[in-house]
């Protein structure tokens, strides 16, 4: 199955056996639903289903509405630029509320445009500033284990936050693991392979390119542990640098987010303070005037310069 229409299935079961919520955004259940995203959705009974304009920014202050009122809610974007126009509500109006203890949800679920042909306005591959000017919780959904747990542990548990999906990601096969991945920091990041040679952690929706190049490696005879960041906002790295030291002190670093703002960096420096590494590798898109014109905006890994840096 590919990974949008997995997505689709699991957020179709989940709403599925919820009573008196809201899902709302536009076209989400009419012509090409999101190509894919919300098609199908039938919540239970008390519920409702809203196709909307383009109004980002009352969307948005609806939302923290209804979780004030009692009514958990998901506000599905086409892109996640258009919540530019929503900014003043995820700010203002979210800390204003955010020491209260609510009894429902408002989940946002926006898809980043990261597929380069979208022009220029479009691919906005910036979740972590949407997420750090008001230290909201952001997840990326990358792979069909994180998907099964953030869709049913955080699209509606009680409060805000940002689960966003990677439209360069929509017709590819979900990516699945034989074995069962170790959760760490609460679903927050999770550890897919274990290798004794070096560590490989993504961030964003890099984790296709890090299993690429941990499979590039073991054709090497290198074994690699692999840990994806399902997070946007820096915490507490310990499990990280535990590893890290476990992993012959090599870490490789990949982020695929055009932000300048990025918890990476902080785990970068993280490892650096701590004497965690004898060798680092950290690469992460660096800012082009491409990013400003129609391109295939891949992030691209050249498996023999890791290779022969750290090895």
């Amino acid at each position: 199955m590919n990974y949008i229409s997995y997505i689709n299935s699991v957020i179709s079961d989940e709403v599925s056996k919820r009573e008196k919520i809201v899902l709302f955004g536009q076209n989400i259940s009419a012509g090409s639903c999101i190509s894919g995203f919300t098609r199908g959705l039938k919540p239970g009974e008390r519920s409702m289903i809203i196709n909307t304009p383009n109004v980002e920014n009352t969307q948005t202050g609806v939302g923290f509405g209804l979780m004030l009122g009692g009514v958990s809610s998901v506000f599905f974007v086409k892109q996640l630029d258009f919540m530019l126009l929503g900014m003043d509500h995820i700010v203002n109006t979210y800390n204003l509320i955010r020491k209260d203890v609510p009894k429902a949800s408002f989940t946002i679920m926006p898809v980043v445009v990261d597929s380069g042909y979208e022009g220029p306005q479009s691919s906005c591959n910036h979740l972590s500033d949407f997420c750090s000017i008001s230290h909201v919780d952001g997840f990326t959904i990358t792979n069909k284990h994180d998907a099964d747990y953030l869709l049913k542990n955080e699209m509606f548990r009680p409060g805000f936050r940002i689960i966003s999906i990677s439209q360069r990601l929509f017709k590819t096969n979900i990516i699945e693991f034989d074995k069962e991945a170790e959760a760490m920091e609460g679903g927050r990041m999770y550890k897919y392979l274990s290798g004794n040679d070096a560590l490989v952690v993504c961030f964003n929706f890099s984790l296709p390119q890090g299993l690429d190049l941990c499979n590039s490696l073991q054709k090497k005879k290198i074994d690699c542990s692999l840990i994806s960041i399902n997070t946007l906002l820096p915490f507490a790295w310990d499990k990280v640098l535990e590893v890290a030291g476990k992993t012959n002190r090599k870490v490789i670093i990949l982020d695929d987010s055009k932000s300048a703002n990025v918890s990476s960096m902080a785990l970068r420096c993280s490892l650096l303070e701590n004497g965690c590494v004898d060798k680092m590798l950290y690469l992460k898109r660096e800012f082009s005037e491409e990013w400003f014109i129609p391109n295939p905006d891949s992030f691209v890994i050249n498996h023999d310069h890791v290779i022969n840096y750290l090895f």
